[in-house]
């Protein structure tokens, strides 16, 4: 229980959160009411956030309400000793990841097609990671095929709202006028605002786009001179 907020979780999902782990032995004390749930003051939205980020990675964007900062999730992290790995997702990863978010058609023969099923929520994942390498300073923005290549991923992030939706999107557009912003040129500025989340949507539970959105892409292209110069 968080502050009055219950939640119900299984211990094998407690236990990937390693500040469980001892009070799930009872190895450490702590606090709980007459029914046996585990008292604890922290905030309930934050805490939901990580949670379920447990179980999927883009939880943590998807789930974190657009005025508050992922520093909070952070820190929540930081509390219940919790540490994302993102060092195993190199760009090209990503990249491939990324992209793969819609069903398409192949052929495997003479008159013989088959349509092969995108991975939508892993291209989120994929979106998610990126947003935290550029939230945390993972990119090496003095490499110039580093950051043209992860300039135009979070191009490509921004301008598909249904595969991304909007929180996925307005996170990633926070961060990129936060810590990317001062290393870009003005036509490549230009290139990401013509992508920038709409206000006017209602933040709700669910973050999917409505289908009146369409997915388009400018990619290197149609920016050939708006890589960054040295």
């Amino acid at each position: 229980m968080c502050r009055d907020k219950v939640f119900e979780e299984s211990k094998e999902t407690l236990q990937v959160i390693p500040f469980f782990v001892p009070i799930i032995k009872g190895t450490f004390p702590t606090k709980k009411d007459e029914e046996g749930a585990i008292l604890l003051n922290i905030d309930p939205t934050i805490f939901n956030v990580v949670l379920k980020a447990t179980k999927r990675l883009s939880s943590l964007l998807r789930c974190l309400p657009k005025d508050r900062s992922i520093r909070e999730v952070f820190n929540m992290m930081d509390y219940l000793l919790l540490k994302l790995d993102i060092d195993d997702w190199p760009l090209e990863t990503i990249n491939g990841k990324l992209k793969d978010n819609q069903d398409y058609v192949e052929k495997i023969a003479r008159h013989c097609f088959t349509t092969v099923k995108g991975n939508a929520p892993g291209a989120m994942d994929a979106a998610t990671v990126l947003y935290l390498k550029l939230e945390t300073g993972a990119i090496d923005w003095n490499n110039f095929k580093t950051k043209s290549v992860a300039y135009n991923l979070l191009l490509y992030v921004l301008s598909h709202p249904k595969a991304f939706g909007p929180r996925i999107r307005e996170h990633t557009w926070i961060s990129i006028q936060k810590n990317l912003w001062s290393k870009i040129s003005v036509k490549q500025q230009a290139a990401l605002s013509k992508w920038k989340p709409r206000n006017d949507r209602p933040d709700e539970d669910s973050d999917y786009s409505k289908e009146s959105d369409s997915d388009e892409y400018y990619g290197s292209d149609d920016f050939d001179d708006c890589y960054y110069s040295d």
